[in-house]
């Protein structure tokens, strides 16, 4: 999906909490304290183990903070509950079945002057928690992901080239994708993909989506409309 955003994008997605579609963009989470959403698509994605996601997205607040306070998952799910979105601090469950990459801006630290946040990587078995504030042992990259300049978006690529997950992030200054990290990930089965948005009691941050899409390398078509 893209903006401005099709009918037909729209009625392929659910939305919860304060998530909410506009022409031009996804709202996934307000600059309001404790506030979570979520949207998913509604059919679910088949898989063949090589595809790309590309999404664009706007991470930050109107004072231009250094510090974040939120969080945004990325999800490919074997199955899910929407009861549960909104019951974790970054919009859904902890304990999860299937692959989830957060933008943590809670997290931070300094890289080349500038602070940065962390891009992690889990994946879930549906029965142990995932920990969110740990680094160590953990797939994750620091890169300056909030209040970017000239209000440029957050360009984020996740790859599947079976059994190799791929987490890449867009460099301005380079001009070109830079890998975040990469993990071996069992993703052979239709999921469903949920990205979801939540907020603390301090610094809360929106989160606008510009564009989300998946491409099947070896249909070499977009499926990321449905």
């Amino acid at each position: 999906m893209e903006t401005p955003i099709s009918k037909k994008e729209y009625d392929n997605w659910g939305t919860y909490n304060s998530a909410v579609f506009m022409r031009d963009k996804i709202v996934l989470n307000p600059e309001i304290k404790d506030s979570k959403g979520g949207i998913h698509n509604t059919n679910f994605t088949a898989n063949n183990g090589n595809w790309i996601a590309e999404m664009k997205l706007s991470i930050g607040n109107t004072a231009k903070t250094n510090k974040g306070g939120n969080g945004v998952g990325i999800h490919y799910l074997k199955d899910f509950d929407s009861d549960d979105i909104g019951t974790h601090l970054f919009g859904y469950t902890k304990s999860f079945r299937g692959m989830a990459v957060y933008i943590n801006t809670i997290l931070s630290a300094k890289k080349d002057d500038k602070t940065a946040n962390y891009i992690q990587g889990f994946m879930g078995d549906g029965l142990t928690p995932v920990n969110v504030m740990k680094t160590k042992d953990v797939s994750n990259c620091l890169a300056v992901v909030r209040n970017l300049p000239d209000d440029q978006p957050l360009m984020l690529r996740i790859e599947y080239h079976k059994p190799e997950l791929f987490v890449l992030f867009y460099d301005y200054e380079k001009e070109d994708f830079e890998q975040c990290f990469s993990y071996e990930a069992d993703l052979n089965y239709p999921g469903v993909w949920l990205i979801t948005a939540g907020n603390g009691l301090k610094n809360p941050d929106h989160v606008y989506i510009d564009s989300f899409a998946v491409y099947d390398l070896e249909e070499k078509v977009s499926v990321g409309h449905n």
